[in-house]
């Protein structure tokens, strides 16, 4: 079974058209202070240095298993998606607001065409519900950009907007999260009754096992001297493990020690066999469930990358909005998502 997304490859053709435009766009500077075209650069390379696959080459192992639960990872390639689609939006977004600026038209009618770049951006959110921005509100916003006098109030007054698509994208990011380690519990709990023999016996025979060695080297104490070694085999609890009764010996005969001896190395020569036996089932058990947190780990640890993207893209927004000349300071790593996270709970 492939999960692999069209999705992917569209964003990928984005990015191509948007740096094709870019080398149009090159040596133009905007009339006002701020040039859009290291927005524009810098959301083009962050974006194409993201992915998010739960169905990757590294699911090795585990790749029968995630086939078992087709249904709960269907609906999480449905959640990478809405990350593709808001990626898509955010290019095709910056890249145009570098045309619009270049173009030799009024401040008015940019901002108009602005207004339809917002709504481009939102128009996969719009409507009530969970993930949603309400028409109202879109609405408003798109009315307030088209009133602005110049382009960079105009994209000031496009900003509410573009937090709430970077709030969408925390919400999301907390439902991946939270849905991915569901379905790993589910997972988890398939691998623990699909090999329960082995994890029930390979316990309890290692246990058994360190038992037997114990009471061996007290075997071995005694024959060289120590005359309460065998009392310890007793106090160490040996013969409390049911399974072990049968090692039992008279203890006040002279022979116990030897008898006790001969009866401790055949169960451990048999218990030896019966745990190479189970070892190789036992360490693939172990194997897997290993695969199984990393895969989720490095899973989640995409999304993170991706929700940090967009959380950052929006801050450079912001700041570009309001004057920031620097293009350095737009996409500052430094700026931490806890706020937009708090925001995102009240959307799912």
């Amino acid at each position: 079974m492939s999960h692999h997304r069209p999705a992917s490859c569209r964003t990928r053709v984005v990015l191509l058209l948007a740096l094709t435009s870019l080398a149009a766009c090159k040596n133009f500077k905007s009339s006002k202070r701020v040039d859009f075209t290291p927005f524009a650069e810098q959301t083009i390379t962050s974006v194409s240095s993201l992915d998010a696959d739960l169905n990757r080459n590294r699911a090795t192992g585990i790749r029968s298993y995630l086939e078992m639960f087709e249904e709960e990872v269907d609906a999480l390639i449905s959640l990478e998606d809405t990350y593709e689609v808001i990626l898509e939006k955010i290019v095709t977004y910056s890249i145009s607001i570098v045309e619009v600026a270049r173009l030799q038209i009024t401040e008015a009618e940019k901002n108009a065409r602005l207004a339809s770049l917002i709504d481009g951006l939102t128009d996969e959110h719009r409507g009530e519900g969970v993930r949603r921005i309400p028409g109202a509100q879109i609405d408003s916003a798109l009315e307030n950009v088209r009133s602005a006098p110049t382009l960079l109030e105009g994209v000031a007054a496009a900003q509410p907007i573009v937090d709430t698509v970077a709030t969408i994208a925390a919400a999301t990011a907390l439902e991946l999260r939270e849905d991915t380690r569901e379905l790993e519990a589910k997972i988890d709990a398939r691998l623990q009754a699909d090999f329960a023999p082995y994890l029930d016996t390979s316990p309890a025979y290692d246990t058994r096992r360190n038992r037997i060695v114990t009471a061996l080297a007290a075997v071995y104490r005694y024959e060289n001297g120590e005359d309460d070694a065998l009392a310890q085999i007793f106090e160490g609890g040996l013969f409390r493990d049911e399974a072990l009764q049968t090692l039992r010996v008279d203890m006040e005969s002279p022979d116990a020690a030897a008898e006790l001896e001969e009866k401790l190395l055949a169960r451990l020569e048999r218990m030896t066999r019966a745990s190479e036996l189970l070892a190789p089932e036992y360490q693939y058990y172990k194997d897997l469930h290993r695969e199984l947190e990393e895969v989720a780990r490095a899973y989640e640890g995409e999304i993170a990358e991706i929700w940090g993207m967009i959380f950052v893209w929006s801050r450079a927004h912001e700041k570009m909005s309001r004057g920031v000349v620097d293009p350095a300071a737009w996409f500052d790593l430094s700026d931490a998502p806890s706020v937009l996270f708090k925001l995102a709970r009240k959307a799912l």
